[in-house]
């Protein structure tokens, strides 16, 4: 009996590439929403740094154009923070399309392969009826030829 082939292997072969195009890029987008998480936090550190600088130069004493240099840099880490968050929003929706993406052609694969598998389940099956029937017909025809 000739060799197993799946009639589908290369939609399979085709299927499995794009899920591993799409995983990569995956990894690239939630890579970007750790940088993105990363960044917003050490604006936020910055934030709070220069809040305690306010807070310890106020309790010292300090100028009212001091003050507004302080105030004016605590708008300026709010408006960098608020640019961050927005892009990390950004950035989080964009790897939860693409993961949906990647949901669905691993969902494909799944299934080609699937049915790759009940295919050759029924060819393993097919070659053991087969070697059943040889060894019958080889049994019967050497019992034949013994027979008186």
């Amino acid at each position: 009996m000739k060799k197993f082939q799946f009639s589908l292997s290369t939609v399979l072969g085709y299927k499995q590439q794009v899920q591993e195009g799409l995983q990569n890029e995956h990894a690239q987008l939630v890579h970007r929403v750790r940088e993105a998480e990363q960044r917003l936090e050490e604006l936020e550190e910055a934030y709070r740094s220069c809040n305690r600088e306010l807070r310890e130069a106020e309790a010292k004493g300090i100028t009212v154009a001091e003050a507004l240099k302080y105030q004016s840099a605590l708008r300026y880490w709010e408006q960098q923070i608020h640019e961050a968050r927005a892009h990390l929003v950004q950035c989080r929706r964009a790897a939860e399309a693409k993961r949906a993406e990647l949901v669905v052609a691993r969902q494909e694969t799944a299934s080609l392969e699937k049915v790759r598998e009940r295919k050759h389940e029924e060819y393993r099956h097919q070659v053991q009826k087969s070697e059943e029937l040889f060894i019958e017909e080889l049994v019967a025809s050497q019992w034949g030829a013994t027979a008186p």
